[in-house]
């Protein structure tokens, strides 16, 4: 093409470029996913919710060392048991089963240990021995002391008692449940200085042969 410069006069070349006549083509109405789902003029239409970043987890390595220290006592409440462990800092921690010894989970605790699981592995912390025995209430050794004394005095009354029995002379069951004598049949011989045979007593005598018999 031609076009005339109104200046001069003259003619100059003009490049013009046709498009390809492809892109005036009406596009598939499927190319559109998101007119297809959310409509302009449908009621159902809503705003496009932003994609959620997907945040990967940062996971903390688990620190499987046993922490320092030892069991000092366990304490049975009738019930239950519960274990005493001694820290590095030289306090003490009450542990029961499902509590947690650093990363360990106390599994089960026995009268002279205390059983640890961490996942699959396992561990056992023994009862320690050299510490010396607790000492006791005072009020429990008074009372026993007393309970001791009480003890002691009741066995040596059965046991003066005992001697004194086998002092007095034994008495047959028959003679304690006799009745005793009545009064009125006293024997004869009563009061007279030999209790012997009866006739080999002399004859009482009469006033009249007393006095001859003092007379003379």
């Amino acid at each position: 093409m031609k076009m005339l410069d109104e200046r001069g006069g003259k003619q100059a070349d003009i490049s013009v470029q046709i498009p390809d006549s492809s892109m005036l083509d009406t596009p598939d109405l499927n190319s559109y996913p998101q007119m297809v789902s959310a409509p302009l003029f449908w009621e159902s239409r809503k705003a496009v919710e932003p994609e959620k970043e997907v945040v990967a987890e940062i996971v903390e390595p688990v620190d499987t060392t046993l922490p320092q220290g030892r069991l000092i006592g366990i304490i049975d409440t009738g019930g239950s048991l519960f274990a005493i462990m001694e820290n590095a800092a030289g306090g003490s921690v009450q542990l029961r089963q499902g509590d947690f010894w650093g990363a360990w989970k106390v599994a089960g605790i026995d009268p002279d240990r205390v059983l640890l699981e961490l996942g699959d592995q396992h561990q056992d912390i023994p009862l320690v021995g050299d510490f010396a025995a607790p000492k006791e209430n005072p009020q429990v050794s008074q009372e026993r002391a007393m309970q001791q004394q009480q003890a002691a005095q009741q066995r040596a009354a059965a046991a003066r008692q005992a001697q004194q029995q086998a002092v007095l002379p034994a008495v047959s069951p028959s003679q304690q449940n006799a009745p005793p004598a009545p009064p009125g049949n006293a024997p004869q011989t009563a009061g007279l200085p030999f209790p012997a045979d009866t006739q080999k007593q002399p004859p009482p005598l009469s006033v009249k042969d007393a006095l001859e018999a003092v007379s003379v």
